[in-house]
Formats: C-alpha cells, sequence, structure tokens
C-alpha cells in the first residue's frame, strides 16, 4: 500500500494520474477490470471513460449513457453524497442485479459480475467514479478495508491533480492571451536563470541576442547585468520601484525593448516589439514628397496599407500610388527593398543587431 501511495502522488498533478490509478489499483486489490471516469449527471446520465486499466474492445459510453441510470452506487451517491467504497451487492441481489438493463446490455458481455465501485462528487453534478470490476468472486471485507483507507489519499490526489491542470490551462490561456497583446514574458528563478518564458519571448532572444533556438537556461549577457542591477536597485531600495526600461536590441528597423517587473527573487521580464520611429524630413532628403516620405515611413514601421491609408486619411489606392513613385524614385521593385533603403540611408539600420544594445 506505501508503494501504491509513493507511486501516486508522484504523479498528482499530472495528466498521468487517472491512468495510473487503475493500472495500479488493480495490483493492489486484484481485479479482471478498473475504471476511471467522469459521469455527468443532468436530465440523463453522459458517461466519459478517461482510464481503463484493462481495455475494453467496445466503448462503454453509448451504452451507460442509455443504462447509466441503473447503477446503484450512482444513485445512492446522488441522494448521499456517501464517497465510500461500496459493491453492488451492497444495494441490489445478484438477481436483481441480472434483471436490469444495464447488466445485459454491458457487464454480462464483458463479463462483469462483481463491483466494487468509489465517487467523487464535483461541483455541477459531475461524479468522478473509479471501479473495480471481476467476473467471479466478491470482493472481500479485508479488500474493502484496503479501499477504504485508500479513499482519503484518492480524493486528495485527484483533487491535486485537477487543480494543477486547471492552473496549467489558465497559465496556457494566458500565454495565449499574452501573445495576442504581442508581449513577451520571462520568469526568472531567484539566481536569475530562466525559469519559463512564453513563446514569443524565445523566439525573440533567438532574433535578436543569436541564443539557440532550444530554450535557454540564461539571459543573454547584456540583458542579464540590466536584471543584475535592478535586483540590487529592488534589494537596496525601502520601497519597489517602478518597473523601468531594462535594455534595447536594435534590428533592422526594429527594437527589442525589456521592462522589469517583480520581486528579487522573483523577476519577471516583459518583452516588447517596437518600430523605430524615423523621422519625416529625413526620408524626404532622399527625393521624396512629404506625403511619400509619410507613406514611407509607416511602411518601415510595419504598418500595412489599409492602416497607412487610416492614418494619413487617404485611400489605399493612394497608398499604393505613393509607394510605387517611391520604388522609382529609390530606383527599387519591392516594399522591404525600399524600406531597408531608406532606413541605411537615414542611418536607422545598424549593422549587427546582437551587439548594438543600450538602457
Amino acid at each position: 500500500m506505501l508503494a501504491f501511495l509513493e507511486e501516486m502522488y508522484a504523479v498528482a498533478g499530472t495528466a498521468k494520474f487517472s491512468q495510473h490509478v487503475v493500472t495500479a489499483l488493480r495490483k493492489l486489490v486484484p481485479a479482471d477490470r478498473s475504471s476511471f471516469n467522469y459521469v455527468h449527471v443532468g436530465a440523463g446520465i453522459r458517461w466519459e471513460s478517461v482510464a481503463d486499466g484493462a481495455g475494453y474492445e467496445i466503448d462503454p459510453a453509448p451504452i451507460m449513457n442509455l443504462y447509466g441510470h441503473e447503477h446503484p452506487m450512482i444513485k445512492h451517491l446522488q441522494r448521499h453524497r456517501d464517497a465510500r467504497w461500496r459493491l453492488i451487492s451492497d444495494f441490489i441481489t445478484r438477481g436483481q442485479f441480472h434483471r436490469t438493463s444495464l447488466y445485459n446490455e454491458w457487464y454480462r458481455v464483458v463479463g462483469t459480475e462483481y463491483q466494487a465501485f468509489t465517487g467523487i462528487l464535483l461541483p455541477g453534478g459531475t461524479l468522478v467514479g473509479i471501479a473495480l470490476s471481476r467476473g467471479s468472486r466478491e470482493f472481500t471485507g479485508h479488500e474493502r478495508l484496503i479501499l477504504d483507507l485508500l479513499q482519503p489519499h484518492l480524493i486528495q490526489g485527484y483533487r491535486s491533480t485537477a487543480r494543477a491542470l486547471e492552473m496549467a490551462d489558465d497559465l496556457a490561456r494566458l500565454e495565449q492571451g499574452v501573445e495576442a497583446d504581442e508581449v513577451g514574458i520571462i520568469l526568472l528563478a531567484a539566481d536569475h536563470r530562466i525559469r519559463r518564458m512564453t513563446t514569443r519571448a524565445r523566439d525573440w532572444l533567438v532574433e535578436y541576442f543569436g541564443m539557440h533556438p532550444r530554450q535557454p537556461k540564461r539571459l543573454p549577457a547584456p540583458l542579464l547585468a540590466r536584471v543584475q542591477q535592478h535586483h540590487t536597485a529592488l534589494s537596496t531600495a525601502t520601497a519597489l520601484p517602478a518597473p523601468r526600461e531594462a535594455i534595447a536590441a536594435h534590428g533592422a528597423g526594429k527594437c527589442l525593448s525589456a521592462r522589469l517587473a517583480g520581486r528579487p527573487s522573483s523577476l519577471i521580464v516583459l518583452l516588447r516589439e517596437h518600430y523605430q520611429q524615423i523621422p519625416v524630413a529625413r526620408l524626404e532628403r532622399l527625393g521624396l514628397s512629404r506625403r511619400e516620405a509619410e507613406v514611407l515611413k509607416w511602411a518601415a514601421e510595419g504598418k500595412r496599407d489599409s492602416e497607412i491609408a487610416v492614418i494619413l486619411r487617404i485611400s489605399t489606392r493612394t497608398v499604393n500610388h505613393h509607394l510605387e513613385r517611391v520604388y522609382r524614385k529609390l530606383n527599387v521593385e519591392t516594399r522591404t527593398t525600399a524600406v531597408v533603403h531608406a532606413l541605411r540611408t537615414v542611418g536607422q539600420q545598424t549593422a549587427d543587431r546582437h551587439s548594438s544594445v543600450g538602457p
């Protein structure tokens, strides 16, 4: 039993919990089959098998959806919320069991004559059910005692797993929201090693600092130096300083900025990518008209034609006409080439994006 508990708590909080329970439980209390199910009780029964320790050749869900309401343990749990392990024979005789549609359509087919069952009631009427089934020999009093001793641990393990998986789901949805807002987040450990980061943050570290695509353990040197400075400021300050710009790494017309937040032992790095501001007057020196320079400026800062049209209060077609004239004057053929040419000419592009950093 101790080995079962050690193994169970080792996987509690992970997606392996349910499969481990049904597999290991059959070794502790011998059974032909074991299963871990969600039973959604409402106007009817909706049965969802999560894990099966033996494997069925047919899916039990359609049959259980039709006849699951005949299961005496489900009726008992709905009325009394008693989560102790129970046997079918605690409620009805074998003869009564054999006359149910549930037995004839399912249990007889899979060879189940005896079953021990427990359940954990969740809010909303959902029941987490764990069952051990046999084709011969009823469960003994000693076996029921073992199952009852395990019951509090099964409940605690399930609740820990549910909370952990719910938290993981929340974090995944939070990351999706952050990614949609075009922010990269890096969570740091107390020694400033990277504990966790969003996909966008990892991609930016690769792009701007040349780090290996696999998740790195440490921040790039320029960013790490500023984090250490910020950590010192936090440790010596009487009040928490406001997050401030940490570093800016410059690329081809783009800038990656980082801000720091959090406590010294759990700093958070917030990354955001910006397009560099390009003075219209400097673009006019290329021989462009004021409007052509404005269109090229916004194109160089990553705006689409439709966005430029809204900003300048002109039509998208007019934006295209201005860009065509820009291409002719700069002797280029594409939008990208025009942007790169303009950035080089006005001194906005830095040759080495990895070594050019500033506060």
